[in-house]
């Protein structure tokens, strides 16, 4: 992304930021245990990511299309 002029996000009242857990989670035991957590709720079948499709990497430039034209929901994903 390039570097934004913030005067003129300020003037607008406007606000740019962008995730980040590092802020949030400060030690090692800390990540270990957040991420063994969601890590052991994925293997109970608590938690199942949705997938929309999975795409031949020949076919990356349709997966880029799905995702322009709004028509997806979950994860695309590229199939080497």
């Amino acid at each position: 992304i390039p570097i934004a002029d913030h005067s003129r996000l300020a003037a607008k009242n406007v606000c740019l930021t962008r995730p980040s857990l590092m802020n949030e989670i400060v030690s090692r035991e800390e990540r270990e245990n957040h991420f063994g957590s969601l890590w052991r709720f994925m293997e109970e079948q608590k938690f199942t990511p949705q997938i929309w499709k999975v795409y031949d990497l020949k076919d990356a430039k349709s997966a880029h299309d799905d995702i322009e034209s709004r028509k997806t929901t979950g994860k695309l994903l590229l199939k080497p």
